[in-house]
């Protein structure tokens, strides 16, 4: 598998001088004739959270890349998979593709028997960025540890946390199931609808997939769901590290339905890739969400999926 890339600015203007040098000798095969109108992004969850935010500004610079206008269209519902079921039902001709949380959503079909999808139903075009997931909570909670959280939780029963669904509602389960924990679940279709419901003072603890950087001095991070502590919250202990023993898919990407023809499933990865270097979806990713632009081709993805839906069948036995 290729490594993932880190991109700075600077590592970023280097890559477009070598694609551009690249390109009149190892151009893939691409569609001539694609695209001819504007291409539909799905962005599977409501807006205003980490994935639209960072999902219109990139959005943009595909559609510089495609030569044709990138249109945003938010599908939200259960944790990902209502856009990501419109998708699996839609025309494979490169018109209508998704950006989210691809491994995620393609986990789905592991630990979720209501969906009507799998990983095989779509054709991933790559990753671009990554998800900062954390459990966080507002700051003027009596606890500031996921540890303490815990220990309150079980001391005030019916404490009200927020789920987006999907996986961030299997990682609740599995701690109160865990702890004994009783709490009670309020449901938010994006992360800024979860932010707010935290400030508001309607939830003690929420998930979050990154747009908690934009409101660091009302929350704070209790436990960070990736496989490492975040960069930006380093005293944060992670969701293993606490004693859950999993972590959460973090890739942001971009996929279209099984089917599509190879040439143009060629044009959307090169623009995508070359899209991901674009210096205002980087201003968005690291500055604002406090995140890293991580590029991988869909070949990279599609492996990483694989071995993924190995580690989480056991989820679905819980």
């Amino acid at each position: 598998m290729s490594s993932i890339k880190n991109f700075s600015r600077r590592s970023a203007l280097s890559m477009i001088a070598a694609l551009a040098s690249l390109a009149s000798v190892a151009a893939p095969a691409v569609a001539a004739d694609y695209p001819t109108k504007p291409v539909t992004l799905i962005i599977p969850y409501g807006a205003g959270g980490g994935t639209d935010t960072m999902g219109r500004v990139f959005a943009n610079a595909l559609g510089n890349e495609l030569g044709q206008p990138v249109v945003v269209v938010n599908r939200k519902g259960g944790g990902g998979s209502v856009g990501a079921s419109f998708l699996k039902n839609s025309a494979a001709d490169g018109y209508t593709i998704l950006m989210g949380g691809v491994d995620e959503i393609a986990a789905w079909n592991t630990t979720a028997s209501e969906v009507d999808f799998a990983a095989s139903d779509f054709r991933f075009l790559g990753a671009v960025a990554n998800y900062q997931n954390a459990f966080v909570a507002p700051s003027d909670q009596p606890f500031s540890t996921f540890s303490e959280f815990v220990e309150h939780a079980k001391a005030n029963p019916g404490q009200p946390v927020v789920s987006q669904g999907g996986m961030s509602a299997t990682f609740l389960d599995i701690v109160a199931e865990k702890e004994g924990l009783d709490l009670r679940i309020v449901n938010a279709n994006s992360g800024s609808e979860a932010m707010q419901l935290l400030i508001a003072g309607n939830a003690v603890m929420s998930y979050s997939g990154g747009i908690h950087a934009n409101y660091a001095d009302q929350i704070q991070v209790l436990a960070s769901l990736n496989e490492t502590r975040l960069s930006a919250y380093p005293d944060a202990p992670t969701y293993k590290e606490s004693g859950y023993g999993l972590a959460m898919p973090s890739l942001i990407g971009v996929m279209a339905p099984a089917g599509i023809s190879d040439d143009v499933a060629a044009t959307l990865e090169s623009a995508l890739q070359s899209a991901a270097t674009d210096a205002d979806f980087l201003t968005i990713v690291e500055e604002r969400l406090k995140s890293k632009v991580e590029v991988l081709t869909g070949a990279d993805v599609q492996e990483l999926i694989a071995e993924m839906a190995e580690k989480y069948k056991d989820v679905a036995s819980r």
